[in-house]
């Protein structure tokens, strides 16, 4: 599987309530990959726009198996996700680092 039509990819809807009631502001839309990993211990991410709000500083060394190389993660946020108007835990301490290959969310 390594042409880009054989890669799974989502749309995300980015989204925010206003003032917590039933009104959405959407601030963009955008085609993004997961790779879905029982292995690693936290959701990873390169795509700053998709993080709701500022970034804790984090600084993790993260080394990427089979790319032979590592790096260290910028911050921490929060992705947002919701079901049914329900926030759900996912993404809730999202590690944001520019130069991983691909976004990782761990299960």
């Amino acid at each position: 599987m390594s042409s880009e039509e054989d890669r799974a990819h989502v749309a995300v809807l980015v989204a925010d309530d206003v003032d917590g009631g039933n009104e959405v502001t959407v601030r963009q839309v955008t085609t993004t990959r997961w790779c879905v990993d029982s292995g690693a211990n936290r959701d990873i991410c390169g795509e700053r726009q998709l993080l709701k709000g500022e970034l804790k500083a984090k600084a993790i060394r993260i080394g990427e198996a089979g790319q032979g190389h590592s790096f260290t993660s910028q911050g921490e946020g929060t992705i947002p996700l919701r079901v049914s108007g329900k926030q759900l835990p996912l993404f809730a301490r999202t590690i944001f680092a520019e130069q991983v290959s691909e976004n990782i969310m761990s299960v």
